[in-house]
């Protein structure tokens, strides 16, 4: 294999930032729905989310909007609250009673 050249580099570069500019952005705030579906969860756990202050929002007009690093911040953090304990299994008959 050959080694790029700066003009392959340049070509490259020129094609991506092409690309990009054509390549919608995510929208930076989305309404509940939509931030149930990027988690992947339904909105009442997301207005719970809300309500007990794990995701912040924006009021945008009658609109409660949850921003897109709110999400990616919630989607990334650890939530050892939301994980219920394993149920323990019931312990086994001790021999000879």
């Amino acid at each position: 294999m050959t080694p790029l050249t700066d003009a392959d580099v340049a070509r490259i570069a020129a094609a991506l930032a092409a690309h990009l500019r054509k390549t919608p952005t995510a929208p930076a705030l989305l309404s509940r729905r939509d931030a149930a579906a990027w988690l992947g969860l339904g909105t009442r756990s997301v207005d719970s989310l809300i309500f007990r202050g794990d995701l912040k929002t924006r009021k945008v007009g009658g609109r409660r909007l949850v921003p897109m690093s709110e999400l990616r911040r919630y989607a990334a953090a650890d939530h050892p609250s939301a994980i219920s304990p394993r149920r323990r299994e019931p312990a086994a008959p001790e021999a000879g009673r």
